[in-house]
């Protein structure tokens, strides 16, 4: 009889690491365009604006892996499925909003919706990932600075905020996995 071995708990591996790395620039790269955007439009005027929406789809949908992980490892799966749901719902939306030159009717409430996924998403890998001491309390305790770099800080370049949360997130769950296979080794 044969037993499957499970990898080990706090194991990062390489897509995980490309994912949430492309999301992290796809972010600063966005925080960096809005902060140097001379216009302040409401539609998609341009090819700048096009990148960034462009990207700003492109990050959310990579840091879904690395949300989906930390559910994961710190027991709160519904947190990190919340939280991808919502990123998932931002990115649709945003998508449409590129192609279209213009936010649809539909936007508004999709946005709420999605941000308040994000929102219990965030909350919820936080207080599990404190509790549970997957990531330094201080890096958990701010977790929800992710939203705060989308909604009130969106046109002042809060992507670089997400971009850097997205960073610290991947670092703290990178050191741990390599702590811990150090110690399997000894």
């Amino acid at each position: 009889m044969t037993t499957a071995t499970a990898a080990p708990p706090r194991t990062v591996g390489r897509p995980l690491v490309v994912t949430a790395a492309t999301a992290a620039v796809a972010e600063a790269v966005v925080g960096v365009l809005q902060l140097t955007r001379s216009d302040q439009g409401g539609g998609v005027h341009d090819a700048r604006v096009h990148a960034v929406l462009t990207l700003f789809a492109l990050a959310l949908l990579a840091a879904a892996p690395l949300w989906w992980r930390l559910g994961a490892l710190t027991g709160a799966r519904w947190a990190g499925g919340t939280l991808v749901a919502g990123n998932l719902l931002l990115a649709s939306g945003t998508t449409v909003s590129n192609v279209n030159g213009s936010d649809p009717a539909f936007f508004g409430p999709l946005a709420v919706v999605a941000n308040a996924a994000v929102l219990v998403g965030l909350l919820g890998l936080a207080v599990a990932a404190r509790r549970g001491r997957t990531l330094p309390g201080p890096l958990a305790v701010l977790l929800p600075v992710y939203l705060i770099g989308l909604v009130p800080l969106s046109q002042l370049g809060g992507n670089l905020l997400r971009g850097a949360v997205l960073a610290a997130v991947l670092l703290a769950l990178s050191t741990a996995a390599a702590r811990s296979s150090t110690a399997a080794g000894r």
